[in-house]
Protein backbone atom coordinates (compact mmCIF):
# COMPACT_ATOMS: atom_id res chain seq x y z
CA UNK A 1 0.00 0.00 0.00
CA UNK A 2 1.29 3.23 -0.79
CA UNK A 3 -0.43 5.26 2.15
CA UNK A 4 0.26 5.04 5.65
CA UNK A 5 -2.86 5.09 7.74
CA UNK A 6 -3.00 6.62 11.22
CA UNK A 7 -4.60 3.63 13.73
CA UNK A 8 -6.52 4.20 16.58
CA UNK A 9 -7.44 2.19 18.83
CA UNK A 10 -10.22 2.64 21.94
CA UNK A 11 -11.60 0.15 24.42
CA UNK A 12 -15.51 1.20 23.44
CA UNK A 13 -15.02 0.83 19.98
CA UNK A 14 -16.13 -2.87 18.91
CA UNK A 15 -16.10 -2.53 15.30
CA UNK A 16 -13.36 -1.56 12.75
CA UNK A 17 -13.82 1.53 10.63
CA UNK A 18 -11.76 3.62 8.13
CA UNK A 19 -12.37 7.49 7.38
CA UNK A 20 -10.67 9.58 5.20
CA UNK A 21 -10.63 13.31 6.49
CA UNK A 22 -11.11 16.65 4.20
CA UNK A 23 -6.83 16.98 4.25
CA UNK A 24 -6.59 13.03 2.96
CA UNK A 25 -5.38 11.48 6.24
CA UNK A 26 -6.53 7.90 6.20
CA UNK A 27 -7.54 6.66 10.00
CA UNK A 28 -8.42 3.38 11.05
CA UNK A 29 -10.56 3.42 14.40
CA UNK A 30 -10.44 -0.17 16.12
CA UNK A 31 -10.75 -2.09 19.38
CA UNK A 32 -7.96 -2.96 21.44
CA UNK A 33 -5.94 -5.90 20.87
CA UNK A 34 -6.86 -6.00 17.03
CA UNK A 35 -4.20 -7.31 14.92
CA UNK A 36 -2.21 -5.48 12.28
CA UNK A 37 -3.11 -8.11 9.85
CA UNK A 38 -6.55 -7.36 10.18
CA UNK A 39 -6.46 -4.07 9.98
CA UNK A 40 -4.30 -4.97 7.11
CA UNK A 41 -6.37 -7.00 5.06
CA UNK A 42 -9.31 -4.29 5.54
CA UNK A 43 -7.30 -1.51 4.05
CA UNK A 44 -6.43 -3.92 0.76
CA UNK A 45 -10.65 -5.38 0.89
CA UNK A 46 -11.15 -1.01 0.67
CA UNK A 47 -8.53 -0.01 -1.52
CA UNK A 48 -10.23 0.84 -4.16
CA UNK A 49 -12.81 2.85 -2.38
CA UNK A 50 -9.63 4.64 -0.72
CA UNK A 51 -8.36 5.40 -3.89
CA UNK A 52 -11.22 6.78 -5.22
CA UNK A 53 -11.63 9.10 -1.96
CA UNK A 54 -7.98 10.40 -1.93
CA UNK A 55 -8.27 11.02 -5.92
CA UNK A 56 -11.75 13.01 -4.97
CA UNK A 57 -9.32 15.16 -2.45
CA UNK A 58 -6.61 15.87 -4.90
CA UNK A 59 -8.80 16.96 -7.64
CA UNK A 60 -10.34 19.92 -5.04
CA UNK A 61 -9.81 23.28 -6.03
CA UNK A 62 -6.02 23.77 -3.54
CA UNK A 63 -7.61 27.26 -2.34
CA UNK A 64 -10.01 25.08 -0.41
CA UNK A 65 -7.10 22.63 1.04
CA UNK A 66 -6.23 22.69 4.83
CA UNK A 67 -2.36 24.02 4.83
CA UNK A 68 -0.25 22.22 7.27
CA UNK A 69 2.72 23.99 6.46
CA UNK A 70 5.19 21.26 6.51
CA UNK A 71 8.50 21.19 3.93
CA UNK A 72 7.27 20.37 -0.06
CA UNK A 73 3.78 21.21 -0.01
CA UNK A 74 2.66 22.99 -2.58
CA UNK A 75 1.34 26.65 -2.80
CA UNK A 76 -0.23 28.18 -5.58
CA UNK A 77 1.14 32.01 -5.45
CA UNK A 78 0.50 34.32 -8.60
CA UNK A 79 -0.62 31.55 -10.90
CA UNK A 80 2.48 29.40 -9.89
CA UNK A 81 3.10 26.81 -7.93
CA UNK A 82 5.69 27.13 -5.48
CA UNK A 83 7.03 24.60 -2.95
CA UNK A 84 7.81 25.42 0.68
CA UNK A 85 11.24 24.93 2.05
CA UNK A 86 11.61 25.71 5.81
CA UNK A 87 14.71 27.44 6.88
CA UNK A 88 15.96 28.95 9.95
Amino acid sequence: MRYKPVVKFSNRRKNLSIQISNDGEIIVKAPYGTPEETIRLALEKHKKWIEKKLFEINQRDPKFLKRKFINGEGFLYLGNWYRLEIVK
